[in-house]
């Protein structure tokens, strides 16, 4: 970190923290906490070298204040997950960190042949995007075999609301016309199989 400031006023007050990436990979996710409590995750790519602002809403930080109340006054950054799996800071940092990315990536895992068979499917764009949307929703987001199980879950239903955003989103787009719905798909396949392989 740094510098930290305070940007705004009254309930839309913000933290500004200023970050730079030390390592030689690249930074897929990071978490800052107070006291014991983890106050916000971000996911993200932030390159070795690289330097980028973080912005944390002061409500989030008095919420862990309130529930830390015997701890002094510290934000800090507590883990960061690097691109190939790894992860550095506080070992329950870490932890929770690392859960949910893997939760993540199993998720991510079990979308994938969902979007595959989408693409290969001579349905409908339409009926096709309805299906992975109602497929992957439907995806189970148990994380009993990770470190964190809530952590997992967490992660496993982030990718779930955000495949199901995605083809609200694009179903949208195809009925204004002018669109290409399987390229549209096949991108965001894509973009999950690179998602896997940094995970």
């Amino acid at each position: 970190m740094h510098g930290v400031k305070k940007v705004g006023e009254g309930v839309t007050s913000e933290i500004e923290v200023t970050l730079q990436n030390w390592s030689d990979k690249k930074i897929l996710a990071y978490a800052f906490a107070y006291g014991e409590a983890g106050v916000t995750t971000s996911s993200i790519s932030f390159l070795p070298g690289q330097t980028m602002v973080e912005r944390i809403p002061v409500a989030n930080v008095e919420s862990a204040a309130r529930s830390n109340p015997s701890h002094s006054p510290e934000l800090r950054l507590s883990a960061v997950y690097l691109e190939g799996g790894g992860s550095e800071g506080e070992p329950e940092e870490v932890a929770r960190l690392s859960s949910r990315m893997l939760g993540i990536k199993e998720q991510a895992k079990l979308a994938i042949p969902i979007l595959r068979k989408a693409l290969d499917s001579e349905a409908d764009p339409e009926v096709a995007m309805r299906i992975v949307e109602s497929q992957v929703s439907a995806l189970p987001t148990e994380g009993d075999h990770f470190e964190r199980p809530s952590e997992a879950r967490s992660g496993k239903s982030s990718l779930n609301e955000s495949v199901k955003s995605k083809m609200k989103e694009l179903r949208r787009l195809n009925a204004a016309g002018g669109f290409d719905p399987r390229q549209a798909l096949a991108d965001l396949l894509k973009s999950y199989e690179q998602l896997v392989s940094k995970l």
